[in-house]
């Protein structure tokens, strides 16, 4: 059996706004410009990225960033107006989020999720903000990495 790409490392109520979300760890990436890191996708259980995005439903993963944009219902649009987040929503979260609602993502356990980053350099939010994820799912991941990379515009959170 081929060992999958990606694990579900959380799934639940976001911290920011308890909406839904779900996170997924990717195992191998060809990101040339963070290289084969672990990369991690917080992304809206239940919407297109996209469209939470143009809708102002991505409160749940990007919290108050300034970057994310205005929401609007222009259908010419595809994402929020003055949107100056780097992320492109059409490439590799609109990917990780479609192959999530096929099912291509088992759930991980804690041993699996401690595995993924065992001796690797694991990025935080390649989309999405860390604090909307519990404390103790990255406590996990990064126990045994070699490095770590994230970032975060809730600063005014309490700790969970």
């Amino acid at each position: 059996m081929k060992k999958p790409n990606g694990y579900i490392i959380y799934k639940g109520k976001s911290l920011l706004d308890e909406k839904p979300i779900v996170v997924i760890a990717l195992a191998k990436s060809r990101n040339t410009k963070t290289g084969n890191m672990v990369q991690t996708y917080i992304l809206r259980e239940d919407i297109d990225p996209r469209e939470a995005n143009k809708k102002g439903e991505d409160f749940s993963i990007c919290g108050n960033c300034p970057l994310k944009g205005e929401p609007h219902n222009d259908p010419k649009r595809a994402t929020a107006k003055n949107r100056a987040c780097y992320v492109n929503l059409g490439q590799g979260v609109l990917i990780a989020y479609q192959q999530y609602k096929k099912g291509a993502y088992p759930i991980a356990t804690s041993d699996q999720i401690k595995e993924l980053g065992r001796g690797r350099v694991v990025r935080l939010g390649t989309y999405g903000d860390p604090a909307g994820v519990p404390r103790q799912i990255w406590d996990v991941l990064l126990k045994d990495c070699v490095h770590h990379t994230g970032y975060s515009h809730q600063h005014n959170l309490k700790d969970s």
